[in-house]
């Protein structure tokens, strides 16, 4: 088996001159902004501008290992900050290691591309990547989203890798261990795991690959999720990876939910405040104590109730929750003000969160969103809107483009033009898309799928500038 050292020299040997420069100019342009906003980041603002961060500074920093099988918040992100020694004192450690993770990120991508794009056109995609602001800003947070997106397309590049190699297991082990580092940071990528396997069987019909690589990668895959879940279910019996599954199913999901099918406020307040709640499971002295199945089971059993009486309201929610992950701006205005340094005096402002805004949306209730969208704009400092606007403009332009990019790439797929290898490009892409539950969750639950749509986008338009060069070619050769 050749060291790591061989493989990246070999792979740099095999560059052209143009897609060395083309790595060179991404990976530079990646590294200084995202340099850009680590530094406002460490100038203007306390550790963090999401609350998540604190929660998972103290995982990070209680004594012992024990700590870091906490139900609500899975070990991998905290481990990252004890590696960084992050504090809630002195947390510049992790803001570089993401930094680092951010710029591999682009690079991933262009190798990704290489294959599927021309030269020309994955030096584009790369070069839009690295100017995309919302790895950008997340990159200078104590948030999840950019070690989660790192681990999960290097997981991606790896796999595409094996089935090109034919067989040399090292990326398929690797691939899984990376995915598997994934999900211990967001265990949302477990439907990935699923989805990759499955993908390996249909491989395996297609006689592209052996059908004992399937259960290779999902042994590689959950080998650190199976030792996590032992973990929970000795601290809280509870087998899994997180609670946040069932909770984000019956709080997340079900409000909107019940909403959508004209539940009074009333209603839903009583059936909410009727499931068990998170100190119920953690204070075991208490009268009213569960163990973590039995939480995570009465929480399942709400959506579930939904989900029987409400199909159509669930679906709707979830579309909507699809649609706002894919269109939300690509950051916040209160977050990018504090970021800054450039909050209003007053101290009133407040996010225009999609929390607030999609109970409106699912109930039609307009006004409410118009009011909402008209009160923020109105106290964002100019300089900081007119960013805000170009930056989610130019993004709803590349998103209509990585739709239409998505239709012709799976049509190629279909019809043999590529390589049967971009299935699992194409399965990843759509299974996070809509399978996973995206409602109240932002534009930074797009973080590990942005920079496949920025590719996938490039090949929309490089699809319709071939398709224009042939015709210009056509009347000459008649």
């Amino acid at each position: 088996m050749r060291s790591p050292v061989r493989v990246v020299s070999d792979w740099w040997n095999r560059l052209t001159p143009y897609e060395k420069v083309s790595l060179y100019l991404a990976g530079g342009i990646t590294f200084a902004t995202r340099l850009i906003f680590v530094i406002a980041s460490l100038m203007h603002h306390p550790v963090a501008i999401e609350v998540d961060s604190y929660r998972y500074l103290a995982i990070a920093n209680d004594p012992g290992w024990r700590t870091w099988f906490n139900l609500n918040d899975p070990a991998g992100y905290p481990i990252l900050l004890g590696i960084t020694f992050s504090t809630l004192q002195f947390y510049a450690g992790i803001l570089f290691l993401q930094l680092i993770l951010s710029t591999l990120t682009t690079l991933i991508i262009w190798d990704l591309g290489r294959s599927l794009l021309t030269a020309k056109w994955n030096r584009v995609s790369a070069v839009l990547l690295s100017l995309s602001p919302l790895p950008m800003f997340f990159s200078s947070q104590l948030m999840t989203e950019t070690s989660f997106a790192f681990f999960f397309l290097l997981a991606l590049l790896l796999l595409v890798k094996f089935i090109t190699s034919k067989g040399r297991l090292g990326w398929l082990i690797v691939g899984g261990l990376s995915l598997s580092y994934a999900t211990l940071i967001r265990p949302s990528s477990i439907v990935t795991i699923r989805v990759i396997a499955l993908v390996l069987i249909f491989l395996t019909l297609k006689r592209t690959i052996s059908f004992r690589y399937a259960p290779i990668f999902i042994l590689s895959s959950l080998v650190l999720l199976f030792s996590y879940g032992l973990g929970l279910k000795i601290r809280y019996d509870y087998f899994g990876i997180s609670a946040k599954g069932p909770t984000t199913l019956s709080i997340y999901y079900g409000i909107p939910i019940m909403q959508s099918a004209g539940f009074s406020q009333a209603k839903i307040d009583s059936v909410i405040k009727a499931l068990p709640t998170a100190e119920q499971y953690l204070d075991k002295s208490r009268p009213d104590h569960i163990d973590g199945d039995e939480f995570a089971k009465r929480h399942k059993a709400l959506f579930l109730t939904l989900l029987a009486e409400h199909p159509i309201d669930v679906f709707k929610v979830h579309l909507l929750g699809v649609a706002q992950m894919l269109a939300w701006p690509p950051a916040g205005l209160f977050q990018l003000s504090r970021h800054f340094g450039m909050l209003p005096p007053d101290g009133n402002f407040k996010e225009m969160d999609f929390q607030a805004i999609f109970g409106p949306i699912v109930t039609f209730q307009f006004g409410k969103v118009t009011t909402i969208l008209r009160d923020r704009l109105t106290e964002t400092p100019l300089s900081l809107l007119l960013f805000w606007f170009a930056t989610t403009v130019l993004w709803l332009l590349t998103l209509a483009c990585a739709i239409f990019g998505t239709l012709v790439f799976l049509w190629d797929l279909l019809r043999s033009r590529i390589s049967l290898k971009y299935w699992l490009v194409a399965a990843v892409l759509l299974s996070y898309v809509f399978l996973i539950p995206h409602v109240a969750a932002g534009s930074r639950f797009r973080m590990p799928i942005e920079p496949v749509l920025i590719l996938i986008a490039c090949y929309g338009v490089q699809w319709i500038a071939q398709r224009r060069a042939e015709r210009r070619v056509k009347p000459l050769s008649a």
